[in-house]
């Protein structure tokens, strides 16, 4: 089923391939200004409480070829099994996972803005990197939903990437900034439906080189990351997980949040760290008993620092997992592209 689609796909590219097209990139800055802080940074204890995860992610590629883009995506819930999807052996009409830019519409593959359905090619001002954003971004929320029929009540859902995407078009009047909003309201229900089944939703961001969100980082131009690894310093706890205070994100883009910042310790010789960020709804926060959050926070923060991981290990399974299986399919689809006489040069193949 999937390898006959790849190969229906690849028919279509090779069938539509004439297109001129902007090329202007999404902003992937993230910058808040109103910020409240509620705590004071501490080191990070052990749980109190056993707790059990899981995890979601999801991974996409983006190939140009002949004036022509296609993007494909996996998404995985991680748990005592793994769930890819498309999967090889069954229907993938639940959820596209492929997106081109030319191309007939099939099963599992969409021509257009998923939520706007506007098909990309009508879209004058459509971003590089959009359609690869629209699929993966869409596919992380179908694999949300599954996670219900998955996870049992009371496990920690570990999902990738921020509560609400800021992967902006500098052209505000856009309608890729328009889908991008209706992405980030489906995700947020989503993990709204999550903590109502029974599940504790909590967004793991990774990468954070470009956020400025704490305060004196905001005033001082100084960013996130950068903050973290001054108070590392100042903290002056060696080879010890810490986090940043626990800070209100109230109004802005999105719903209301929590989030902090976590230092995990890589080496106990060198002093090296992983940083990432944490997030959690404002209503699931605040119904919760703060020790409750505390603990899981610390259970998140030792699935990293036990298994020497950069990231909590369900969420690195997980991560590895689409990436690892969206690698195999792009190569066969690129193969299958190249046996049709298509020239794909390197740099024109990027994974997210």
């Amino acid at each position: 089923m999937l390898l006959q689609l790849l190969n229906e796909l690849a028919d279509s590219i090779t069938n539509n391939s004439n297109f001129s097209r902007a090329t202007v990139r999404l902003t992937t800055l993230e910058v808040s200004q109103d910020v409240e802080v509620l705590d004071k940074p501490k080191v990070i204890s052990r749980p109190s409480r056993p707790l059990v995860s899981g995890a979601v992610d999801a991974a996409s590629s983006n190939i140009m070829t002949n004036n022509n883009e296609v993007a494909l995506s996996v998404g995985v819930v991680c748990a005592s099994k793994i769930t890819v999807y498309p999967d090889v052996m069954t229907s993938v009409t639940e959820a596209p996972f492929a997106g081109t830019l030319l191309g007939s519409r099939m099963a599992g593959v969409t021509d257009s803005y998923i939520m706007l359905n506007l098909r990309y090619a009508d879209d004058p001002n459509l971003p590089l990197g959009a359609i690869s954003h629209d699929v993966r971004i869409n596919l992380e929320s179908y694999m949300i939903s599954k996670s219900l029929e998955i996870l049992q009540p009371n496990t920690i859902l570990m999902i990738d990437g921020p509560i609400y995407y800021p992967l902006h078009h500098p052209k505000m009047v856009c309608r890729w900034n328009d889908e991008l909003s209706r992405l980030n309201e489906c995700r947020t229900k989503l993990i709204r439906e999550a903590y109502r089944y029974g599940l504790l939703p909590v967004n793991i961001v990774k990468r954070v080189r470009n956020s400025y969100y704490i305060p004196p980082s905001i005033s001082s131009g100084v960013s996130d990351v950068e903050f973290v690894e001054a108070l590392i310093k100042d903290m002056n706890v060696r080879s010890k997980p810490i986090r940043t205070p626990i800070y209100l994100y109230r109004r802005g883009e999105g719903p209301a949040r929590y989030f902090t910042y976590v230092a995990v310790p890589k080496s106990s010789i060198y002093n090296t760290y992983s940083v990432f960020r944490i997030e959690v709804l404002k209503e699931v926060f605040d119904d919760m008993p703060y020790d409750f959050m505390d603990d899981v926070l610390s259970h998140i923060v030792f699935e990293a620092y036990d298994y020497g991981l950069d990231i909590p290990y369900r969420l690195s399974i997980a991560d590895s997992y689409s990436k690892g299986v969206l690698s195999k399919m792009t190569k066969i689809f690129v193969n299958m592209l190249i046996m049709r006489g298509v020239s794909i040069p390197y740099e024109a193949l990027e994974y997210e």
